[in-house]
């Protein structure tokens, strides 16, 4: 897995805020497909600690996750192909060795503080 981090700033569903924090943008490859490398993905985040945020609101419509570790908050979301076109995106996607009999996915985290969710 290549992955890029960048500062961005985050307008969150959940606390109702705009904040500072960070774009995580990740490309990797998997022999298992797409969906079972998401579960594997979710799996590891829980055995390093990341637990589901309370009342997460996860991002509406779209296949996302969130969860916390510490005093951060990130809104997980795997694909398989990257969508937003991004500086981002195409560095690691180039940055990507890709073998042959491999599938490649993308992974995007954004992350910010953790607060608690606006009524």
């Amino acid at each position: 897995m290549v992955a890029a981090i960048d500062r961005d700033t985050i307008d969150d569903w959940r606390t109702g805020r705009r904040l500072s924090g960070c774009r995580v943008t990740a490309a990797g490859t998997t022999t298992s497909g797409i969906a079972n490398e998401a579960v594997r993905f979710y799996e590891r985040l829980r055995t390093a600690g990341w637990t589901r945020t309370p009342e997460p609101r996860d991002a509406p419509n779209e296949a996302s996750l969130r969860f916390r570790w510490q005093r951060s908050d990130c809104v997980f979301n795997i694909n398989d192909e990257a969508r937003l076109g991004t500086d981002a995106e195409l560095r690691v996607n180039e940055a990507l060795q890709h073998v042959p009999g491999t599938t490649r996915y993308h992974v995007l985290a954004l992350c910010m503080p953790a607060l608690p969710a606006s009524p």
